[in-house]
């Protein structure tokens, strides 16, 4: 994220961006991680409170960026976002501790066999495929929001 601070073009920040798509997986890693460590009763309410948080931080985060890129330029945002990044791994690293038992069973797999088995099945396979065409759906009209705004007359700085 601190990287995409120093970019001086667009095609610069893509690249980075589709970098970073390509190598984070917080949200994947955390929800895997309240599957595992949450009691079964509780697995749904545990997974649906993160989902709602992922949910809320995009629509805060938004709302904070855009004040801030006003504030101290859309480049030291970056170099913010990359800073608070950094406390969150930290915070990660020092607290969450995952048991023995999830150690375990993880080495156990690899990641080719649970491709090989999301292939296999055929319900698995269903509702992952409707999550990633979820995900497109969203993710897709983002970009078009400022030009919408745009046409509807918001204010240009």
């Amino acid at each position: 994220m601190t990287i995409m601070g120093f970019a001086v073009n667009v095609w610069q920040l893509f690249i980075l961006r589709l970098l970073q798509g390509a190598i984070s997986g917080f949200i994947a890693a955390s929800l895997a991680f309240v599957s595992a460590t949450t009691p079964p009763g509780r697995s749904g309410y545990a997974i649906g409170v993160l989902q709602s948080t992922v949910a809320a931080g995009g629509i805060v985060g938004a709302m904070f960026g855009g004040a801030l890129s006003d504030l101290i330029g859309m480049n030291n945002v970056f170099f913010v976002v990359g800073s608070l990044c950094l406390v969150s791994a930290g915070i990660i690293i020092k607290y969450i501790v995952e048991p023995p038992e999830v150690s375990e069973k993880s080495q156990s797999s690899s990641v080719v066999k649970n491709f090989r088995f999301a292939a296999t099945n055929s319900k698995l396979r269903n509702i992952l495929m409707l999550i990633i065409f979820t995900q497109i759906s969203i993710v897709f009209v983002t970009p078009i929001i400022p030009f919408y705004l745009e046409n509807l007359g918001t204010p240009i700085k």
